[in-house]
């Protein structure tokens, strides 16, 4: 360690100007210092006096600063502590009961405590009054924790108070003995894992406890009284002034280190350590104040990437320079000198040399103590080697084994200034010794003589040698650089301004020198490269450059690319080549292989493309060697591919062209999409290869997203398929139609699939145009179809009979799903597939159900019955068929409005009405179950209604029937009072109720007994004849023609007018039957009553005659049903029967449906429909 005094200064004055204390402000821009009875203020970085303070009226024995810089506090034998701001104003001022010995600001809180001779003192800014507490006796020194929880107080009766920062006491460390403890300090460290407290004793012991009162390591001697204590800012270090008249550098655990400056003529009071640099200032006793400049000397040694060096002057760092891998290894004594070689660490101490070795391989960044020597070795230079120590002094080089025994010697002819070990066997290596006469000197340690193998002028400064040991570098002290040929022994280069060299020790080739603010790379003969660097260069080992800047080393990347093109340049692809595996980019290494294929040297191309995963150069490499070697192709075939992977396309083509490979340029042309140049490439060549270029372009474009001019070249190419499958495939359809247009007939194939997409894309005419070029009529039919142009397609039917399946089957399902019901029927009879319209109507009906829309159900059911007239079976199975789907129709045509009633809150029908309804389905579903039809909702609402119109018997008799059924829970408890409260009313039904017949005017029972039929007359079988609006009973009574009457007779004589005679009816009452009987219908159903005929009614010609045509309703079934006769009884109630669905209507009741539905609210006939039939 060296000092150097940066200021000087003494305190004169009248009366004792002893320098009891001084002290930085944080920033270290100023220097307090207690000097008499006065405070100085210093200006730190020149000893300028900036002010002196006057507060005091006796010696001031203490200072201090705060942490923030604000303030700072001295204290006197005045008994006074006096806070001063940073601008050198006293603000406040405060008394103990004794003189004021010591004082320190909590690092954290910034609170002062101040210590006298009988109590200390607890002062903040936030406080209004100072805390005092007794100190049980006489405080000689203070200190704060770093995290300022605790305070240390060493007291005059030889014992250490620890109070915590409220200034109760926790723990007491008693030293032994009677010695006043005159000097303690906390360590600032941050890595210590505990707070560790130094304690100085008047007796000149030196001791470290922990904060629980624990002794740390041994006691230590200094031989002097330790007056002032103080650590570092950052812990390392320990710096003691005292009645030796010296400062102490100690470790931070007690190891004394050097010493600071000279010796004093007094003693050295106080003593501060600069916040932010190496400065230091010390006071002593007789007024001097000195400010020293502190710097370490750097101790370290490097071999290859293994570099040690000293830390904390006790510590030695081993670094691997690569990995950057640290270890640390404590001497526990001051370190002198350090060397390394290979797997030995060689570190000199003050009375031992210690050598170690790698605990496991060579590797290994862990070291163990391999031998000790217990000598103090005088040496200016220390080396090691395998097994020896190399001391060198006065002109001699020993070489001792590492039990202490010189085993050789030798007398050199100047001072060494450089030595390095530079290989060899073990006891046999070979060192270089730059002397200060300018020679280098070859030694090898098995022989006595050393060699001379160099000489400059001027003292070597540094000296290396080549990879292979054929030159020699070395630096003078005048900052020449010399490098040498050993084996011929001559110069072979010089260089100015030089201040370090390094050989690179994995290229022979390479060398790297430093000089004034620049770095220089060496390589071969060429012209050095250089950059601007700060720092000495100590090492090169491949691409890493070992730089020592100030006190440590730094692990540089060297640029590696200008030396390797230098040689590339030079076509040194080997040279090159070794040059880039030290490490250079993945740019350089494809640099380096494309030069390498463009000489075809393959290996080294190999090698690069490989490093650089280009793969597919690789296989480049291997492909033109490969046929070189085979001899299918020539050195200009090579040479072309490899122009060709090296860019250089148009020299690659005519390469190409030179070796007959013309083919291959044009595959390079259209692989690099260079259509244009290939273009003008086979402007002599056949059409073959325009066709070829051609469709190759065209691909380019669809890639690139031009798809219309790839389809055109695709047409310029031949190539009409893949120009129609782009085409289609963007939806030009005029496009297509054009190119359909423009192709021969011939082209089937390519008409047949552009009439195909014409047809998907939904060009129904351009793909129909095609078709009929194509004379395919059943895919016109399709065409048109698809595009429901009906009109267009039932002329094409017309003109092809056959098709039409083809067209009307699809006519009709699309009518169906459209809702056209009638006129699907009819288009499925034109297309001939009635079983589909079946098939299909069955479907839809069958969803209506389930859907619970039963009118549509019903009208399903009845256009059913309607197809089944057309089918090709016997008239039994028509029958049978119809009536089955018409039957159906009439259920769920009347179950809509129950379903209705039963799930909406209102309803338009009348009691009567739903009445009727209800008793018509009861007797329509007596021995049917249909989907969907819920007999007991059937009963419910016939029951609610019959409660209503006073139809009590009947009521009772359906909740009879409801006790053997399963009632959903939201009705049962409607029905279970219907049950209790019915049967306090009597048992019977309204008259009005009954149904009549109106043959035998015998009133039938509301609910038919021994499964007899509802829907006819229990006494003379006539079949009731519903109105299907209201379902009322209308007045009509069906008969039947006798045989040998056609219908056409019967129509003409029922037209024929009625010869009147006076008495036949009687005007005023019409529904009474006169007793002459005239009316010859009137007297065959008086025949029935009297038992006179059957219960069918036959009418013959003179019964015919004597009807009135308005009385009589005739309804023409179709085939094979037979027409139906009925005779209106009360010809002034009006009945309608209509015509599509055969259905019989009371007129009003038909009308007003008509006006409401616009249609027959059964069939759904349109009302214009009807007026026409009417």
């Amino acid at each position: 360690m060296r000092t150097q005094v940066t200021w000087v200064d003494k305190v004169q004055g009248k009366s004792e100007q002893c320098i009891y204390d001084l002290c930085y402000n944080p920033s270290g821009t100023q220097l307090i210092v207690a000097a008499g009875q006065h405070v100085l203020v210093y200006e730190s970085n020149d000893g300028a006096l900036i002010q002196l303070l006057k507060g005091h009226k006796d010696v001031v024995y203490c200072v201090c600063y705060a942490k923030d810089g604000k303030k700072f506090a001295s204290g006197s034998a005045d008994k006074t502590v006096i806070i001063w701001t940073s601008k050198l104003e006293g603000i406040l001022k405060y008394s103990h009961n004794e003189a004021v010995q010591s004082m320190q600001f909590n690092p954290v809180s910034h609170q002062l405590l101040s210590c006298s001779l009988s109590d200390i003192a607890l002062w903040s800014a936030e406080q209004k009054a100072v805390q005092k507490h007794k100190s049980g006796g006489r405080v000689n020194c203070c200190s704060w924790t770093k995290d300022g929880q605790y305070m240390a107080l060493g007291l005059a009766a030889g014992f250490v108070s620890i109070r915590n920062k409220a200034g109760e006491e926790r723990l007491r460390i008693d030293r032994s003995g009677d010695s006043p403890i005159w000097s303690l300090a906390w360590s600032p460290a941050r890595e210590d894992p505990t707070d560790i407290i130094c304690i100085g004793e008047w007796s000149g012991v030196l001791s470290f406890y922990t904060i629980s009162g624990k002794l740390i390591g041994r006691e230590r001697n200094l031989n002097f009284v330790p007056l002032k204590m103080i650590y570092f800012p950052s812990g390392q270090y320990i710096i003691i002034s005292g009645s030796n008249k010296q400062c102490i550098l100690l470790s931070h655990d007690g190891i004394q280190l050097a010493t600071i400056g000279n010796t004093f003529t007094s003693w050295t009071w106080s003593y501060a350590v600069h916040p932010e640099s190496s400065h230091v200032a010390i006071g002593c006793q007789d007024g001097t104040i000195s400010n020293l400049d502190l710097s370490w000397n750097v101790v370290h040694g490097l071999y290859k990437d293994r570099y040690a060096y000293r830390e904390n002057m006790t510590d030695v760092i081993i670094q691997h320079l690569i990995t950057n891998q640290k270890v640390r290894i404590k001497c526990k004594d001051l370190i002198q000198k350090i060397a390394v070689y290979r797997d030995r660490l060689a570190v000199q101490l003050s009375e031992r040399v210690i050598i170690y070795e790698p605990s496991g391989n060579t590797e290994d960044m862990h070291y163990r103590i391999r031998d000790k020597l217990a000598q103090s070795l005088e040496c200016s230079l220390l080396v090691v080697t395998t097994n020896n120590l190399m001391l060198y002094l006065d002109k001699r080089l020993q070489s001792l084994s590492f039990t202490g025994i010189i085993e050789r010697e030798w007398i050199l002819d100047g001072p060494v200034c450089y030595i390095k070990v530079v290989g060899g066997p073990p006891g046999q290596e070979r060192l270089l010794a730059g002397l200060k006469n300018g020679q280098v000197m070859e030694i090898y340690l098995d022989n006595p003589f050393p060699a001379l193998l160099a000489k400059v002028d001027g003292a070597v400064r540094c000296v290396d040698i080549s990879l292979m040991k054929d030159k020699l570098a070395v630096v003078s002290d005048q900052g020449v650089l010399s490098v040498f040929d050993i084996y011929n022994d001559k110069k072979l280069q010089e260089f100015h301004d030089v201040t370090s060299v390094a050989f690179n020790s994995a290229f022979e080739e390479m060398m790297c020198f430093s000089g004034q603010d620049y770095l220089a790379i060496k390589v071969a003969n060429f012209n050095e490269y250089k950059q601007k660097f700060s720092g000495i260069v100590v090492g090169l080992n491949g691409s890493k450059m070992y730089c020592l800047h100030g006190a440590s080393i730094l692990t540089m990347e060297m640029p590696l690319s200008s030396s390797m093109y230098q040689c590339l340049e030079a076509e040194m692809f080997d040279k090159a080549y070794a040059i880039a595996c030290l490490g250079v980019a993945d740019s350089d290494w494809f640099a380096l292989g494309v030069a390498a294929l463009d000489h075809l040297e393959f290996g080294i191309a190999y090698e690069a493309f490989a490093r650089t995963k280009k793969l597919r150069y690789v296989e480049i490499v291997s492909e033109i060697e490969e046929k070189l070697k085979s001899g299918e192709w020539g050195r200009e075939a090579c040479m072309a591919t490899a122009a060709a992977a090296m860019g250089r396309l148009r020299e690659a083509a005519k390469l190409y062209q030179k070796a007959g490979l013309q083919q291959q340029a044009l595959d390079m042309y259209s692989d690099l999409r260079m259509f244009d140049i290939a273009q003008e490439f086979i402007a002599t060549g056949n059409s073959q290869d325009r066709t070829t270029l051609l469709r190759r372009r065209a691909e380019w474009a669809k890639s690139l997203g031009e798809p219309r001019a790839a389809a055109e070249m695709f047409l310029s190419a031949g190539d009409v398929q893949r120009a129609i499958k782009i085409i289609s495939e963007y939806g030009w359809i005029d496009m297509l139609i054009k190119v359909g247009r423009q192709l021969d007939k011939a082209e089937r194939d390519s008409l047949s699939t552009i009439a195909k997409k014409l047809r998907q894309l939904g060009a129904t005419h351009g793909a129909a145009e095609i078709f009929s070029r194509l004379g395919d009529d059943p895919d016109v039919a399709d065409v048109l179809v698809d595009a429901q142009a009906w009109h267009e397609a039932f002329e094409l039917a017309e003109r092809n009979p056959k098709l039409k399946a083809r067209v009307y089957g699809p006519y009709a399902r699309w009518l169906a799903e459209t809702g056209r019901f009638s006129e699907a029927q009819k288009a499925f009879q034109m297309a001939g597939q009635p079983e589909e319209s079946i098939m299909v109507l069955t479907t839809l009906a069958k969803n209506a159900v389930c859907e619970k829309r039963f009118r549509d159900a019903s009208y399903f059911y009845w256009l059913l019955s309607q197809i089944t007239l057309d089918l090709q079976r016997s008239a039994e199975e028509i029958k049978a068929q119809f009536m089955a789907y018409y039957d159906k129709a009439d259920i769920y045509y009347a179950y809509h409005e129950v379903y209705k009633y039963l799930e909406e809150p209102f309803t338009a029908l009348m009691p009567e009405a739903l009445f009727n309804i209800s008793k018509f389905l009861l007797t329509k579903i007596q021995n049917t179950k249909l989907e969907g039809v819920s007999k007991l909702t059937i009963m419910y609402a016939l029951v609610k209604q019959a409660r209503l119109l006073g139809a009590n018997k009947l009521a009772m008799q359906l909740l009879d029937r409801l006790r053997s059924m399963k009632i959903p829970k939201h009705l049962l408890t409607q029905i279970e009072t219907w049950m209790i409260a019915i049967k306090a009313y009597p048992y019977r039904d309204p008259e009005e109720l009954l149904p009549l017949c109106n043959r035998c005017s015998t009133y039938n029972a509301l609910l038919p007994t021994n499964n007899a039929s509802g829907s006819s007359c229990a006494q003379c079988g006539l079949k009731f004849q519903y109105s299907f609006v209201m379902f009322e009973i209308l007045p009509l009574v069906e008969f039947e023609l006798e045989p040998g009457i056609t219908d056409e007779e019967a129509d003409k004589l029922i037209e024929e007018p009625v010869q009147s005679t006076d008495n036949s009816i009687d005007t005023e009452n019409q529904f009474t039957v006169s007793t002459n009987q005239t009316d010859l219908f009137m007297a065959r159903l008086v025949q029935y009553e009297d038992k006179i005929g059957g219960s069918t009614v036959t009418v013959g010609r003179s019964v015919l005659k004597s009807m009135d045509s308005s009385s009589v309703l005739i309804v023409k079934w179709p085939k094979p049903f037979t027409t139906r006769y009925y005779r209106n009884l009360l010809p002034d109630l009006q009945v309608t029967c209509c015509k599509s669905c055969l259905k019989l209507f009371h007129t009003d009741d038909y009308e007003l449906a008509l006006l409401r539905y616009n249609h027959c609210p059964f069939c759904r006939t349109p009302s214009n429909t009807v007026n026409q039939n009417s």
